[in-house]
């Protein structure tokens, strides 16, 4: 027999799981199944109903965690291809051209907008573009 508890959020197992919460409800293993393949295959995470019952649903997402990962990323993404061309160690030997100097400011500038930027207003935000 499977079982599932709201409090532990959880599966548990007759004749594996010896200690099981008090709030444990059966589950059948066709509904175990199909909990599990929509839980891989859409994204969304098992909770429990009014009733304890394990349903699927969509998790809330936090827009501003989520604003925050993608600067992380963009500024990321902006660095490897400043280090890419070896930019900051070419300007310090003075070995980097006035066109590749212009394109290097522009990408700092880049960097700087996506610094200085507020993810307060997320998910409306209005990420920089990014230099040509």
């Amino acid at each position: 027999m499977i079982y599932f508890s709201k409090s532990a959020n959880g599966f548990f197992v007759d004749g594996i799981n010896e200690d099981m919460p008090e709030d444990i409800v059966e589950v059948s293993e066709d509904m175990y199944a199909s909990l599990m393949s929509g839980q891989q295959t859409d994204g969304k995470v098992i909770t429990s109903d009014e009733n304890g019952y394990p349903v699927l649903s969509i998790p809330e997402v936090d827009h501003a965690e989520a604003a925050e990962r993608q600067r992380a990323v963009l500024i990321a993404e902006a660095n490897s291809y400043i280090n890419e061309r070896q930019w900051p160690s070419k300007l310090a030997l003075g070995r980097l051209g006035e066109s590749d100097k212009a394109e290097f400011n522009r990408w700092l500038d880049y960097l700087d907008q996506l610094e200085a930027l507020s993810l307060s207003d997320a998910p409306d935000i209005t990420w920089p573009d990014k230099p040509e």
